[in-house]
This record gives C-alpha cells, structure tokens and sequence, in this order.
C-alpha cells in the first residue's frame, strides 16, 4: 500500500509540474502576442494622427484661402451693389433703391411677412 501510495503522489507531483509548466508556457506566449499586437496597434495608432494631421493642415489651409476669396468677393459685390444703387437712383427717383431701407441686397429680410403679404397682394 505505501508504494501505491508513493507511485500514486509522484505521478501526481510529475501532473502538478507539468500542468504548471504548461500554464507558465501559455501565459508567456499570451504575453509575447498580447505585445506584439500592442505595438503594432501602437504604430497604427501614430501614422493614423500623421495621416489626419496631414488633412487637418491641407483642409486648413485651403479653408482659408476660400474664406478670403469669399469676403474679397463679397466686398466687391456689396461696393457693386451700392454702386448699382445709386446710379439706380439718380436715374429714377421712386425707385426702391432711391430708398436706404432698399439700398441693401435682402431688403425684405427685415419686414415682418404681415408687411411682405399686405404688399405682394396690392
């Protein structure tokens, strides 16, 4: 019974070391791949914020020079415009743009469209 018993508790020692072997050897693999996709990601990660950098400054700077096209733009057809204006109302006195109220490209922007109704229906 003892060498039974003695057989029987080595073989469970020999199972306990490998089963811990085997565990150990799991874990430092789990390891190793868990680094490698975390530096990978990591690189990833880097060359995705130079790659949007790099959009943010192209869309950046072309948004900027649209925007000053468009207020040059702008600027001048409001200088237009209120050349337009008074040459309109040199030439005909009752015109709209004889008024100041009308002298501005949106004129019925400003009344009330109780106003706009009494005066497209007369």
């Amino acid at each position: 019974m003892a060498v039974m018993e003695k057989e029987f508790g080595e073989e469970e020692l020999d199972a306990r070391q490998e089963f811990e072997s085997a565990k150990e050897e799991i874990k430092n693999k789990n390891s190793e791949e868990y680094n490698v996709l975390r530096f990978t990601l990591e690189g990833l990660i880097e060359e995705l914020e130079k790659h949007f950098d790099s959009a943010h400054a192209n869309y950046t700077a072309t948004t900027e020079q649209r925007t000053i096209d468009f207020k040059s733009l702008t600027l001048k057809d409001q200088q237009r415009w209120a050349r337009d204006s008074a040459a309109a109302a040199n030439r005909n006195p009752r015109s709209p743009a004889a008024f100041p109220r009308f002298a501005s490209p949106r004129p019925w922007r400003s009344f009330p469209r109780t106003c706009l109704s009494f005066l497209l229906s007369a």
